[in-house]
């Protein structure tokens, strides 16, 4: 398995809408979903005849190519959402200026640096990296729109609306992980360079550059502690059970985690967030089946007992849809 990092900077602002709504108040995501990077490529690879459908099944289908969501950065450095298992005061000032719990190693009613009990409150915004940079939020804007009346060369009544999106000069870093290396010269080929992503694309917005890093700072595996093994989603995450449908609650067997009873994962440690959505499928010009999704930053807890568990040998992609990050 290989991974390439790429860096997408914003030439202009870009919008990828948090919902498929078309009234009401328009947001868009921190992030940009690696659906995006799939679709840049996809667009060039399936209007060349000399790729079989076998090769462009591998490459956009079978989740042996996975283009990861792109997250704000600083430098090289490579950004995570903020762990949901992270708890402060709830008179807090900020996750850099305060004293931080963990979730699931609370045992006892939590006291700050003083000794006074505190009431504690779960931050939720924000993404981290490595060098222990912490970025509250992704720098947005808000332009308001109006359709336009060619006969009398006039803003069309009543069709007024408007756009948040993602300002432009930011960086942002991805990765695509790859199971057959034959593939990453193709890929990268057609993910190089000035490009064009998110909704109004062929308006003012949209405009980007992608290019390869080699040097990227990023996290490693941490040890287990406490006989808990702590799973971190660095991406949204998507299961289904064994009827086939979607669920919120995977087992431990998902992530590879095999001989521990049925109630090995501890939901009360556990810090998930949830919610539910429908990709727009834009060949189709429709939407895509209905996705549950685990969302990133969760923290699933999972109690080992006396099994001994290799925290690098465990799969570094679960769940269903890996080929959109």
């Amino acid at each position: 398995m290989k991974t390439q990092y790429y860096k997408c900077k914003l030439l202009t602002d870009i919008v990828v809408n948090a919902s498929l709504a078309t009234e009401g108040n328009m947001t868009t995501l921190d992030y940009i979903p690696g659906s995006n990077f799939l679709g840049i490529v996809a667009g060039k690879i399936y209007a060349d005849s000399s790729f079989s459908d076998d090769e462009k099944y591998d490459l956009f289908h079978s989740g042996k190519v996975s283009f990861g969501d792109a997250l704000i950065s600083k430098g090289d450095a490579q950004s995570f959402a903020v762990p949901f298992s992270l708890f402060q005061d709830k008179l807090h000032k900020g996750l850099d200026k305060e004293d931080t719990w963990l979730h699931h190693l609370i045992n006892e009613r939590p006291k700050n640096s003083t000794g006074d009990f505190v009431q504690l409150k779960q931050h939720r915004g924000g993404f981290l990296n490595s060098k222990h940079d912490y970025i509250k939020s992704v720098e947005k804007q808000f332009s308001l729109k109006s359709a336009h009346n060619r006969a009398e060369r006039r803003s069309e009544e009543g069709k007024m609306f408007g756009f948040e999106s993602i300002k432009k000069g930011q960086e942002f870093i991805f990765s695509v992980v790859f199971d057959d290396e034959k593939y990453i010269d193709v890929v990268e080929k057609a993910l190089k360079g000035n490009k064009r992503i998110g909704k109004s694309k062929t308006a003012q917005f949209g405009q980007v550059n992608i290019e390869r890093i080699d040097d990227v700072s990023s996290f490693k595996n941490g040890e287990i502690k406490n006989n808990q093994l702590v799973i971190y989603a660095e991406s949204n995450l998507c299961f289904f059970n064994e009827y086939g449908q979607s669920t919120f609650q995977p087992k431990q067997s998902d992530f590879g985690i095999e001989g521990l009873g049925e109630k090995a994962i501890n939901w009360n440690k556990s810090q998930i967030r949830t919610y539910s959505y429908s990709p727009w499928n834009t060949h189709r010009n429709t939407t895509n089946t209905q996705r549950d999704t685990i969302a990133k930053g969760s923290v699933i807890v999972v109690d080992l007992g006396e099994t001994k568990i290799d925290v690098n040998s465990l799969k570094q992609q679960v769940g269903e849809y890996t080929a959109e990050g």
